[in-house]
């Protein structure tokens, strides 16, 4: 008896792989939109942090925006020292979108009593398939939140 593998074994087999295959494809993009939409919600808190700690601390805190190292850092500055608060990294795939946002000078403000400084602006976050999220900061209604797209 000779030992081996017959086409119709070998068809039948790449079959299940492609369907399979076709079946892991969602998966992972709607993995991406999961880590856009997680990534979206923690700049909102981390935003809404920096304001509060402006509150709390009678001071001006800032939020800067690194596109190239793909990372943001809560600080201010306490007696002509930098104070920093946080530096979080953005997940891979996970970028700036600097043509959609309209924040100045890669950073945001925020004053002593909350309001930004010194215009309000919009900050998004895509992913590698071009989705996005947007947060919106406003000034009248010191409203922080995450606009639909």
């Amino acid at each position: 008896m000779k030992k081996g593998v017959t086409l119709i074994e070998l068809t039948v087999c790449i079959a299940i792989i492609g369907v399979l295959s076709a079946m892991a494809v969602p998966c992972i993009g709607s993995m991406q939109r999961s880590s856009l939409d997680l990534s979206t919600i923690e700049l909102l808190s981390d935003i809404r942090l920096c304001r509060q700690k402006a509150m709390d601390e009678d001071s001006i805190y800032h939020i800067f925006f690194d596109s190239v190292n793909k990372d943001y850092m809560i600080y201010s500055y306490k007696d002509m020292n930098n104070c920093i608060v946080k530096i979080k990294k953005l997940p891979n795939g996970i970028n700036f979108d600097k043509s959609k946002s309209s924040y100045r000078n890669n950073k945001i403000s925020f004053n002593a009593i909350g309001k930004p400084l010194p215009h309000p602006c919009t900050i998004t976050l895509k992913n590698s398939f071009g989705q996005h999220r947007s947060i919106t900061i406003a000034i009248a209604t010191d409203y922080i939140g995450i606009k639909n797209e």
